[in-house]
């Protein structure tokens, strides 16, 4: 190492220079993950943004279908669960997230919300039969078979 004398007549070593080596791994990824997340914010604000302003259902369906893309869970699943609040989103948001569920491998929580899914008015035929097939399928991979057979002979009976 190098000493250089200073205009006042003192030794210093001199400034070190940027270093070609990638810093480290936690610094970057963090900024990363930030706009990854600022991204997402931004995807939610626009896609709420054309709703009326007292639908808060509506928004938290939105938010949940969002944060579902994202796979975030936990978000997700605290939107879905404010906008099954409002019998209007009750089917929609209760199916989403009994789908969410299956998909993280929450059979019992998955069970629960197709239950209210099933148990809610849907807005096709087609989609209340889906949802009790779904339902059928989750308890029969549970291992609750008298119950599934018991969703599927209401499906027949429909």
């Amino acid at each position: 190492m190098e000493f250089e004398a200073s205009d006042a007549g003192e030794w210093s070593a001199p400034e070190p220079e940027a270093s070609p080596v990638a810093p480290a791994p936690g610094a970057e990824g963090t900024g990363q993950l930030d706009a990854v997340f600022s991204g997402i914010r931004g995807k939610i604000q626009q896609e709420t943004s054309s709703l009326p302003p007292g639908d808060h259902a509506a928004r938290n369906f939105r938010v949940g279908q969002t944060y579902a893309a994202a796979a975030m869970l936990k978000e997700a699943a605290d939107a879905f669960e404010k906008a099954a609040r409002d019998p209007r989103y009750r089917f929609r948001s209760a199916q989403s997230l009994g789908r969410l569920y299956r998909k993280h491998g929450m059979l019992k929580e998955a069970v629960e919300w197709l239950d209210i899914a099933s148990e809610a008015p849907a807005p096709k035929i087609d989609e209340h039969r889906a949802a009790l097939y779904e339902l059928a399928d989750a308890l029969e991979t549970t291992g609750e078979h008298t119950r599934a057979l018991a969703v599927l002979l209401d499906l027949v009976a429909e």
